[in-house]
Parts: structure tokens; sequence; C-alpha cells
């Protein structure tokens, strides 16, 4: 191997650990494990994912936030909503409720209420009202979120819920 190679794999290598460095510093992204293994042998694929240790009151907490969820579907819900009710920080309680669900609080929200529409499927009632008894406010974004979390459309998946 030339001098010159070896040169350019080093800066390749730092430049590529910086920005896992970087990325793996970031709550939101997580760097998938193959391109870790493929491209930086040098760390254990496990290390470079940051694992945030929740406080010992925010289980609590959550299971409170989900709940109020469940009791209040059909209404408006923003995080700035949970954040003064629940007196805490944006940000923290986006980073912790993603560790503590896998969902953000609103995808949560949506999760929960598309759950709802999954059950009313069964029922005789038309798409448009299943949609606005789930909480949604009209049957458009009713569709894409629910083929969004489904991977099928609604009328699709009621069909099949009927055979």
């Amino acid at each position: 191997m030339s001098q010159h190679s070896s040169t350019v794999q080093s800066r390749q290598s730092r430049l590529f650990d910086g920005l896992l460095h970087k990325q793996a510093t970031s709550c939101d992204q997580k760097i998938p494990t193959h391109l870790y293994q493929d491209f930086s042998p040098r760390m254990p694929a496990p290390c470079i994912q940051e694992q945030i240790v929740l406080p010992k009151d925010a289980h609590a907490i959550f299971d409170q936030i989900i709940a109020y969820f469940a009791t209040r579907l059909k209404e408006k819900i923003t995080l700035d909503d949970l954040c003064k009710r629940f007196n805490c920080d944006k940000f923290k309680l986006l980073r912790q409720f993603k560790q503590y669900t896998g969902l953000s609080p609103i995808n949560y929200l949506i999760f929960l209420r598309i759950e709802t529409a999954k059950k009313l499927m069964l029922s005789d009632l038309s798409l448009v009202q299943i949609a606005l008894e789930s909480g949604f406010y009209d049957q458009s974004h009713f569709s894409n979120c629910f083929l969004k979390f489904v991977g099928l459309t609604p009328k699709a998946y009621r069909m099949n819920c009927l055979k």
C-alpha cells in the first residue's frame, strides 16, 4: 500500500469517526449497525448508540400521559399542551417519551387513534364516521396516517377484516 493511499484512508477514517461521534451524540438519529461495522471495525456497534437513562419518576409521568391520551382521543393535543399539563421540558419530553415508547408523543397519540379506528372497522360506521370517532379531523388525514402506520388504506384494511 502506498503512503498516499494510507494517508487518504487515515483521513477518511478520522472523518467517518468524527461523523459517527457527531451522529451518536444526536438523540434522534442512530447509526445503522451494518454501516458502522462496514466502515469502522475498531469500535463495537452497540457502543455508538446513546442510551438515555430515564429518571425513576419518568415511568409514572409517561403512564399518566398515555392515560391522558386514551381519555382525550378526540381532542387536539399539542406538545406544548402536554408540557404545560405535566410541567416538563418539551425537548426532554420528546427524547424520553420516545425512549420509553418507541414513538414521539404525537405519533403515540396517532397510534392510539388508529388502534381505535381498527376496532371501529368491524362496525357498520362509514370511514368518515370512524375517522371522526377516532379523533382525526377529516378522512384524508385519517387515511394518510392509517396508511403510514398500518401499511394499508382504511378501505383495504376493512375489506381484509371482513373476509
